[in-house]
């Protein structure tokens, strides 16, 4: 049997000798992935899971028209950045704390839909333009923070269910979400290159696009998401289905059972639309089927599985928190250094975000084939998060227009500014792989649905606490109140 670790990991995980990392099921031959319809069910569970906010960024356009007028028109990706991660830190929360009782398959479902009844609403309202701008401002701000605590959900659901099958599933999930950022930022660049310029004013008037123009190519991305989100949703219910899921999900959930109770066949806590599954898995082992011995031990607590997962725990934070703190936030102000480029500046910001999102979705899939030693254990892999702190002030060297600036930029060239978001998008989001695939494998198999969940927790207030950072770093380059401007 290979070792769960990679080579060279250091880490052992803080579990009672007694209590057995594998259980005989994980040991026998698992279900084909026929087709790779699991991966494919996970993959488009990571879609829908980033793809509102990604949605919600893409449009920035449309709502820097709408909010004119307003005190917002300047700050509000600021605004939406920190309510959608608040928002999503709070119900992350609420999802640690309900995770041994609640349905997970509930969680998925009901956040997809609600997430759909949202982009159903900004459709409408894109569509019929009756809102001023202080008051869309507010009902988009609500509706932002709704999909933050549906993604929280959807997503604490989500690596929960893949922790309990091999890690190319989480990392299915991530591939998912890099997906997620790409395919709009694709949307929005195209959009660039087809609208006419303004050459009267080549930054605050950069393109001649209408406010009615920008509504309608919003509306298309708001309703583009919801099909999106609906066919993901298509996804995780035929997963339900197939035979490997039956194999790790109905199995460890019978084992639950019997770590719970000491005994098989008892079906409390457990939930309820997966009850038909573990009764067929309890009928196996009672008819002879299965030879799994009831292991009476009880999971661990949040703190003492968060204690084993501590090192990339820290590390999942520290990724997200370095991004969050300049992207899209602060990145997204930079003007271009190239006099050719500047009355283009929506065409400078849109290839920003494809560099970005295209970068980040590359760092996603380089676990699948790229393991380096420097990167082999869980300490040098939170070594390498901490040494992307460095990228904070390069960024903030670059050339940020703010209504005043108390230093100049030292770094103008357009290359040096896409190069360093790419270095920033390919370590966000394959450090981040790295250490979401290895958390679960740190603990028991009873405990890795509630470390997968603790890990997003991490990530979420890692990109909560670095959304309002942000807001510092528009103070560092202002020298202002960035509430205010």
């Amino acid at each position: 049997m290979p070792s769960r670790h990679p080579p060279g990991d250091d880490h052992q995980p803080a579990v009672e000798a007694s209590v057995p990392l594998l259980y005989e099921w994980e040991q026998r031959e698992p279900p084909a992935d026929t087709g790779h319809l699991a991966y494919i069910a996970f993959f488009l569970l990571g879609l829908s899971q980033l793809l509102p906010w990604n949605v919600f960024m893409t449009a920035s356009e449309y709502f820097r028209l709408s909010f004119q007028g307003s005190a917002f028109v300047d700050n509000f990706a600021n605004y939406f950045s920190g309510g959608y991660n608040f928002a999503g830190l709070a119900g992350t929360v609420l999802a640690v704390y309900s995770l041994r009782t609640a349905s997970k398959s509930r969680w998925i479902i009901y956040s997809s839909l609600v997430n759909v009844a949202a982009f159903a609403i900004v459709a409408v309202v894109a569509l019929t333009d009756a809102l001023g701008p202080d008051t869309f401002f507010a009902l988009a701000l609500l509706l932002i923070s709704i999909t933050g605590v549906c993604t929280a959900y959807l997503q604490s659901g989500g690596f929960a269910l893949a922790s309990l099958f091999p890690p190319i599933y989480t990392q299915a999930i991530m591939s998912g979400q890099g997906v997620a950022g790409l395919a709009p930022s694709l949307i929005q660049l195209f959009n660039a290159l087809t609208v006419p310029l303004d050459s009267e004013d080549p930054y605050d008037g950069a393109l001649l696009e209408s406010r009615a123009d920008a509504r309608w190519r919003a509306f298309l991305y708001f309703v583009l998401a919801l099909i999106a989100i609906l066919v993901s949703l298509a996804g995780y219910i035929q997963l339900r289905q197939l035979p490997i899921y039956k194999h790790y999900a109905s199995n460890h959930s019978v084992n639950v059972v019997e770590a719970e109770s000491g005994s098989p066949g008892v079906t409390s806590q457990i939930e309820e639309d997966d009850r038909v599954q573990i009764d067929d898995a309890t009928s196996r082992m009672q008819d002879g089927e299965a030879s799994e011995q009831a292991v009476a031990a009880p999971e661990h607590s949040s703190l003492q599985v968060l204690w084993s997962i501590r090192t990339l725990a820290l590390a999942v934070f520290l990724i997200f928190f370095v991004t969050l703190s300049v992207f899209p936030a602060i990145t997204v102000s930079v003007v271009p250094g190239d006099s050719e480029m500047q009355p283009r500046r929506n065409l400078f910001v849109a290839i920003h975000f494809v560099v970005y999102s295209a970068g980040d979705w590359l760092g996603r899939t380089l676990p699948t084939f790229l393991r380096p030693r420097f990167l082999s254990s869980d300490r040098s892999l939170l070594t390498a998060t901490i040494a992307r702190i460095l990228l904070l002030p390069l960024l903030l060297l670059t050339n940020v227009k703010t209504a005043s600036r108390w230093y100049a930029p030292r770094i103008t060239g357009d290359q040096t500014f896409m190069l360093l978001v790419a270095i920033l998008a390919i370590t966000n989001g394959w450090f981040s792989s790295l250490a979401m695939m290895r958390g679960p494998l740190r603990v028991r198999t009873l405990d890795r649905p509630q470390a997968g969940t603790l890990m997003v927790l991490v990530m979420v207030l890692g990109l909560a606490t670095g959304s309002w950072a942000s807001f510092s770093m528009r103070a560092i380059v202002c020298g202002c109140n960035p509430f205010a401007r």
